[in-house]
């Protein structure tokens, strides 16, 4: 894995070419890729927010003449991951339109009884 700042019109992304992107978002909004690189950035996507890591978003990229665009309205901390081992499918079975309902967030770890604290 290595940093990428070409793939996408956005400073902080990770790379494993052909395979993996992930992009982080301080404010959100939408993911314009490179059309340039677009041989290298999985199509299959999700969207994550940072805060709770439940999934706010998902999706297939289509083809395009022009930039690929993940849309994201914006406004909140965002992950966007990037990865072929998804197969290509949503877990919605939305065809791709990626979808906006708040998935379930990520629970902590259970911790080993003991001592209270």
């Amino acid at each position: 894995m290595v940093p990428d700042r070409r793939a996408a019109l956005a400073p902080r992304g990770l790379i494993v070419p052909g395979t993996l992107f992930v992009n982080y978002s301080e404010y959100g909004g939408d993911l314009v890729l490179n059309p340039g690189r677009l041989g290298r950035v999985p199509r299959p996507y999700r969207i994550i927010d940072p805060r709770t890591g439940g999934t706010t978003g998902e999706g297939i990229l289509a083809d395009s003449d022009g930039p690929l665009v993940v849309p994201e309205p914006g406004g909140a901390p965002r992950v966007f991951v990037l990865w072929d081992g998804w197969g290509g499918q949503p877990r919605d079975g939305g065809g791709g339109r990626g979808g906006r309902e708040k998935r379930g967030a990520l629970r902590p770890a259970a911790r080993p009884a003991g001592p209270p604290r």
